[in-house]
């Protein structure tokens, strides 16, 4: 970046969005690469990253313009192939996304970016041929690791929790030998998260503990932070956050999307919701792509005693399958909420309907989990 005087404006374009892209400040980032497409409108690169950009901040229409701008230039390149399929299946374009996808495989563009967007088209689907091909695809490569903690999230989303540690170990394994290190902190870091959520504090401690001790990435220190507030670690949880922002002042998910939700987290252990929704204002303009924000929300909405404000907030959650974490704990989890919402508002009947919903998604789960204890607690009361 300090020697980008030296090279011709277009790679000057290029290295300027990159060196922004490593800040994480994703509006600096975007502007530059407005100026790269105005000014080298044939260039498909610059339409992608600036497709890939935009994804980031949660606006999937704009994205999927500049994605087929991208795929227009290089119609055999897989990157221009998976932004345009990724932008359908965010904006709920589920089969036009699905073509994309197959076709691009038919013609050998074989990646784990397209994979992983048929592999959670297959699951909406129920096809699970399908999704076990796509999951299986990437064993032996340098992206196993990656696949493995995907896989990883689908059995958390069932709440299979003993199997998905055992997928996220596999995952740390490979990619340590691989020498991916922040890749295998990222891994536990989210598996901590999920396990503070389903009400295993002194699980989550101990896997957001794993997580940091691997890297202190830009990756893991987010979730791993989210993970210690929800357990209750709050002295911690504040430590990582002055972390991340003395280490990554420029990140703009961090700045507004995870340290709201974490300082949010924070305020609902300390049973201050309204704290918690002020803090979760910032975080609207970026929670299209990381959801995390809405589903705390929803919680706050119910520790204040507003019920239909909560049960908006989860059926956000409910729609298209969007963003950074596809596969995540917050989804099923949302028609719990939902469940609660309803009760709270007194509408036994539609509260009814929404835990059998939870109780569905979670059939083959681990008995011994604190939350679906909790929920069919409840419900029994409920009848």
């Amino acid at each position: 970046y300090d020697l980008r005087d030296r090279v011709s404006e277009r790679e000057r374009f290029y290295i300027t969005s990159h060196y922004f892209e490593a800040l994480g400040d994703l509006e600096k980032e975007v502007e530059t690469l407005e100026l790269f497409t105005r000014s080298y409108p044939r260039d498909w690169v610059a339409h992608h990253n600036l497709a890939l950009m935009v994804m980031r901040l949660g606006d999937f229409e704009r994205a999927l313009t500049s994605a087929h701008e991208a795929l227009r230039l290089a119609p055999e390149h897989p990157f221009a192939n998976h932004k345009v399929m990724w932008a359908y299946r965010c904006l709920g374009r589920s089969e036009e996304a699905k073509v994309i996808g197959l076709q691009a495989l038919e013609r050998g563009m074989d990646t784990i970016h397209l994979r992983e967007n048929l592999a959670l088209l297959a699951a909406s689907e129920g096809d699970m041929t399908a999704l076990r091909q796509h999951l299986d695809s990437q064993v032996g490569t340098v992206q196993e690791p990656r696949m493995l903690a995907f896989e990883a999230g689908f059995e958390v989303q069932a709440g299979k929790m003993a199997s998905a540690r055992v997928l996220i170990g596999r995952a740390e394994e490979v990619a340590l030998r691989e020498g991916l290190i922040e890749a295998s902190a990222r891994f536990p870091a989210y598996l901590a998260v999920a396990e503070a959520e389903i009400g295993e504090p002194d699980r989550a401690r101990t896997t957001a503990d794993r997580a940091l001790s691997l890297a202190r990435s830009m990756d893991a220190l987010p979730p791993a932070a989210l993970a210690m507030a929800r357990a209750g670690e709050g002295a911690i949880a504040r430590e990582l956050v002055e972390e991340m922002t003395r280490r990554f002042p420029h990140h703009t998910l961090i700045r507004f999307v995870w340290i709201p939700a974490i300082e949010a987290a924070l305020h609902l252990e300390e049973e201050r919701p309204d704290e918690a929704l002020a803090t979760l204002e910032k975080a609207r303009n970026y929670e299209r792509w990381l959801q995390v924000t809405i589903y705390l929300r929803g919680l706050a909405y119910l520790a204040n005693g507003q019920p239909e404000e909560a049960a908006t907030e989860f059926e956000r959650l409910l729609g298209p399958v969007m963003g950074a974490r596809s596969v995540e704990i917050e989804r099923p989890l949302a028609h719990l909420g939902l469940a609660r919402a309803h009760a709270l508002a007194g509408d036994a009947a539609e509260a009814r309907k929404a835990y059998q919903t939870f109780f569905e998604l979670w059939q083959g789960a681990d008995e011994d989990i604190p939350i679906l204890l909790e929920a069919r607690s409840e419900y029994e009361n409920l009848q």
